[in-house]
């Protein structure tokens, strides 16, 4: 599970001049080492412009997965936002 909070925007006129609002660019690749497909190997977890919220990788593969936030190309200003990541394991049936 990987949740995103706390977004905070520094450009916050009102009315906003800007066209679009102040977002995160959020991406979740895979453990694969190398880029799969044209565009990698990303986890569809939505729309990856986020200002927040929970997300939920059902069954990754083993490894270390990248997790990406970044500011969206049309933001105004700085963005900033706290991340946790947690795992949650069903436990084996025997």
């Amino acid at each position: 599970m990987i949740k995103v909070s706390n977004f905070n925007a520094t450009f916050n006129q009102q009315p906003n001049p800007n066209a679009f609002p102040e977002e995160i660019y959020f991406q979740v690749h895979s453990a694969k080492t190398s880029q799969i497909g044209a565009l990698g190997d990303y986890y569809d977890l939505g729309n990856p412009f986020i200002t927040g919220g929970t997300f939920t990788v059902a069954n990754p593969e083993p490894g270390i997965m990248r997790i990406t936030l970044s500011g969206s190309f049309t933001n105004a200003g700085k963005v900033s936002a706290k991340v946790t990541v947690s795992s949650d394991t069903d436990p084996l049936r025997g």
